[in-house]
């Protein structure tokens, strides 16, 4: 149970940090990062699911999520190369190889 904690643990502790980092962005292109609860649900793609306290769903909840996100982020990328804007394209790439390494991750403990 307590590597379970620890692997919470570390990847809320990356994606804080992704977090942080975005705002950072948005803010170096000249924009201003959303910081209320109830903008970040307007934009949000990801569904609050059914809570379960049964280990594997909630592993495959999660990694449903990671991959949803790279999916959007692989698409936002694309998206972005159109505006000439390479050290957004980095950024974002930087923050897919997250996504896809906790689902890598995941995806070894399910298997």
């Amino acid at each position: 149970m307590i590597e379970l904690h620890k692997f919470y643990e570390a990847q809320y502790t990356e994606l804080a940090d992704v977090i942080d980092d975005t705002a950072e962005r948005i803010r170096k292109v000249g924009h201003f990062a959303m910081g209320r609860m109830e903008d970040y649900l307007k934009l949000a793609s990801l569904l609050e699911g059914e809570s379960t306290s049964e280990r594997v769903q909630q592993w495959t909840n999660l990694l449903n999520d990671h991959e949803t996100l790279v999916r959007e982020i692989k698409q936002k990328i694309s998206t972005t190369e159109q505006y000439n804007d390479p050290g957004t394209v980095d950024f974002l790439t930087n923050v897919l190889k997250v996504h896809e390494k906790w689902a890598w991750m995941i995806r070894a403990y399910l298997s």
